[in-house]
């Protein structure tokens, strides 16, 4: 999920960090921007993920019957015979699958096509009609015209 909200900013244009980073301008295109971060930065990361395995491994491991739950939460939140409370995990786990799938299919979009969802950031998507600027949707013919010309993949 996080995976997918992170391809949703930087598509936006929003990459604080990266420009920081890397002192200068990245790209608006996530597949460009993650061979434009700095190697201390890749390094952060996966430190960060040694330390948390680290400390869900040795220091506070989760109990035997709930390995999922690495803060101790479920004693707080819910009881785990409840049937709302499978339900809800039911869904967060279809969710999570969901936002997998979704990122599986913006990285093959962006590999394919080159389009990575650039227009995001702009407060009209694609070719819907924004409050009178001419540039409208062709309810007629919404789609491409039919000999399809492949873009070029990373255009300058």
């Amino acid at each position: 999920m996080l995976a997918v909200l992170g391809w949703v900013h930087v598509a936006a244009g929003y990459h604080p960090i990266g420009d920081a980073a890397a002192r200068t301008r990245v790209s608006d295109d996530p597949m460009i921007n993650a061979t434009q971060l700095p190697m201390a930065g890749a390094w952060q990361v996966v430190f960060t993920i040694m330390c948390l395995e680290w400390v869900s491994t040795y220091v506070a491991p989760p109990p035997k019957d709930a390995p999922w739950d690495v803060i101790g939460w479920s004693r707080i939140i819910a009881k785990s015979d409840d049937d709302s409370w499978k339900m809800a995990q039911l869904r967060e786990i279809n969710n999570g699958r969901l936002a997998m799938m979704a990122i599986v299919g913006l990285v093959a979009q962006d590999m394919f096509t080159g389009d990575y969802v650039a227009g995001i950031a702009q407060p009209c998507l694609g070719n819907v009609v924004c409050s009178g600027t001419g540039a409208g949707w062709d309810f007629v013919n919404p789609w491409p015209t039919t000999p399809f010309v492949m873009p070029p993949l990373y255009p300058q």
